[in-house]
Order: C-alpha cells, then structure tokens, then sequence
C-alpha cells in the first residue's frame, strides 16, 4: 500500500448494554486506529446500537468504577470516528 492511498477500517459492534465489559472496545481500538490517520468507522448491528441509546452511555460503566461508556465514545467522535447503525437492529432494539 502506498502512502497516498487511504486506509479505512470498518469495526462492527454486535454487543450492546446487556455486555458492558464488551462495549468500550470497539471504541478504544477505533480511536487508536483514528489517532493513526485512519479513516474508522463503527457499524453497530444485533444489539450493538443500544449503546447508543439516550442517557444509556452516561449511565453504563465499562467496569465499577471506571469510567462511562460515553467517555470513550467521545474520545473516537472527537478523533473523527462515524458510526453507523443498522436499520432493522435499531427497529427491534
């Protein structure tokens, strides 16, 4: 791969709030890969897109005692991560 070409990745989130050791990762990873001039993305399908429910990320902490998800959400936004989120997982979610 040249160095002109751009490098994307594409993270699918399949978890959602019923896994919340699982949730910060995708985030965490997303956002190193960020940091590194990737262009990352984040699909969240299953129950993944419960995460991004109103209030849930303020509220759902990775470990007790730690911090919320909506701190590591923050870190990939503020980095330029997209999310992307399934249709018809968000409709039965």
């Amino acid at each position: 791969m040249s160095d002109d070409e751009v490098k994307r990745i594409l993270y699918v989130q399949t978890s959602g709030v019923e896994s919340p050791a699982r949730s910060a990762t995708v985030f965490f990873l997303a956002a190193s890969a960020a940091a590194m001039d990737v262009e990352v993305g984040i699909y969240f399908t299953q129950t993944g897109p419960t995460l991004l429910q109103r209030g849930t990320p303020e509220t759902l902490r990775v470990k007790q005692g730690g911090a919320t998800l909506s701190h590591f959400m923050d870190q990939a936004r503020d980095l330029g991560v997209r999310f992307y989120v399934c249709q018809p997982s968000l409709d039965l979610n």
